[in-house]
């Protein structure tokens, strides 16, 4: 298992002086230069075009037609006017006595709500080695005024992802075993059964550190995205359909972090953040499609059919989706989200300041639409959250909603133009003071993809103890629990 630390995930501070430094200009060069010397040494599969710093061809600036600006519009003051007040947060405490990885991370999914409550998982306790978590799975039936315990667990897993099906069943994965065990668990709660009995279904060669699910109701199947490149389709009734290796380890970086998202044409994307094998650096951000339920796997645009497994970092054929110059600082994708025919996407870049960037890519023809930096313009200095989340109804035209932070306090974005311009949404009332290593005070931001049915964006989020070194610690984090109403002010 890898492990996620957390002051390297958090920042690219040295541990020692808490100093940090964008390394971008001092290291492109040599990014460069490893990437074609590999790719020159290699007479296999990874035997691509190399990357010429040079050749305008691989600038990888937008073309002409490219919305590029920040976009973002000042709501104004929160009240008077004739503008309505900005919404709050309204934040409940989950757990007071978790850890700071409680609800570790953004690329999945680990709170919904359906027609029997809200729903939310996260780790209470964990061995020294991270390999042995109390987890638990809370109900509120008060639209997030007080939660009630369910269901708890102590298996090898971080949060479990949470999916739920227009029935109320809840698909809860986690990972009965140790990550050695190679088994990965899909449980199915209908409201018939409770939480004392469902039915469960097992994968094989799917145990990872980090992984991805969604449901696909058309078709009647739940997919699964580990960290070990593995991809797995479940039917709704619990048997195993598919099970296949989708990604390889590339020649510069291997996957860390898996996400999975399906539109209302039946087209999933998965993407995923590598890791450098190199040095400690999250080095690369990509996606890829599939117009099958997962079967076979294209380019963004569906021009180039690739042949899995895909090599997983800048040397394999899929979609890269930051630019070349950020090669040379920590890059992670926060959050995807398909709606209105666009592909939205988020990833956050470590540097000196850092940036949250936007993307927006067409799904009929995975043409790039929108690049942008509309998050938090009037405050470039401040640390961002390297965690948020896209949320939106799946009504034709609702606003679409992205909720972070900076590492201290809740914010949230909306766009009512499907991601050409965005504005400040809501800001939380509560401020919660960096811990002593000065990596976090809230930390991994997630949430639903789809607002309650009462319009409400939910999500959880850890508040990090002044003492969290290793987020395993027994009392390092509290768990939170947090709504705000999806409407735009």
């Amino acid at each position: 298992m890898s492990v996620p630390i957390a002051h390297i995930e958090g920042s690219s501070a040295n541990p020692a002086d808490g100093t940090r430094h964008d390394t971008r200009p001092a290291i492109e060069s040599s990014c460069v230069s490893m990437i074609n010397t590999t790719l020159a040494e290699d007479s296999g599969p990874l035997a691509t075009p190399s990357i010429d710093a040079t050749d305008t061809s691989t600038d990888m600036s937008p073309p002409g037609d490219v919305d590029t600006g920040a976009h973002l519009i000042d709501t104004g003051a929160d009240t008077g006017g004739d503008s309505a007040p900005k919404p709050s947060f309204v934040d409940v405490l989950l757990d007071d006595n978790a850890i700071a990885y409680a609800t570790f991370q953004s690329h999945n999914q680990k709170v919904v709500a359906n027609s029997h409550g809200i729903f939310a998982t996260h780790v209470r306790s964990a061995n020294a080695s991270y390999t042995d978590q109390q987890w638990r799975l809370s109900q509120s039936i008060d639209g997030g005024t007080s939660f009630t315990t369910v269901l708890e667990a102590q298996t090898a897993t971080s949060a479990p992802i949470v999916e739920t099906g227009a029935d109320g069943t809840l698909y809860v994965l986690d990972h009965p075993l140790p990550y050695t065990s190679g088994i990965a668990r899909v449980s199915h709660y209908a409201e018939s059964s409770g939480f004392d009995a469902g039915e469960t279904t097992t994968l094989l060669n799917a145990s990872a550190g980090k992984y991805a699910m969604v449901l696909d109701e058309a078709r009647g199947q739940l997919y699964y995205f580990a960290q070990n490149g593995t991809f797995h389709v479940v039917e709704k009734n619990g048997e195993v359909q598919h099970s296949m290796m989708v990604l390889l380890g590339g020649a510069t970086a291997g996957l860390m972090y898996p996400l999975l998202v399906l539109g209302d044409d039946g087209n999933l994307f998965a993407g995923w953040t590598t890791q450098s094998w190199h040095d400690y650096l999250y080095w690369s951000v990509h996606a890829m499609r599939s117009p099958d339920g997962g079967l076979t796997w294209t380019t963004l645009d569906g021009s180039q059919d690739l042949e899995t497994p895909v090599v997983d970092d800048v040397t394999g054929p899929a979609d890269m989706i930051q630019d070349f110059d950020e090669l040379g600082v920590h890059t992670w994708l926060t959050s995807m989200l398909v709606r209105n025919g666009s592909l939205h996407l988020a990833y956050w870049v470590d540097g000196d300041p850092d940036e949250v960037q936007y993307r927006r890519y067409s799904v009929s023809t995975g043409a790039l639409e929108v690049r942008s930096q509309p998050f938090f313009p009037d405050d470039p200095t401040s640390r961002k959250n390297n965690s948020g989340f896209f949320s939106a109804a799946l009504d034709p035209g609702a606003p679409l909603f992205y909720v972070t932070g900076d590492r201290e306090r809740l914010h949230s974005f909306v766009s009512a133009g499907g991601g050409e311009t965005w504005m400040s949404h809501a800001v939380g009332d509560v401020s919660y003071p960096m811990n002593d290593e000065d990596w976090h005070g809230i930390y991994s931001i997630g949430g639903a993809r789809e607002p309650t049915s009462d319009g409400a964006i939910i999500g959880t989020f850890t508040e990090v103890a002044d003492f969290a070194y290793s987020y395993f610690e027994d009392g390092s984090g509290k768990a939170h629990f947090f709504r705000v109403d999806a409407r735009v002010p």
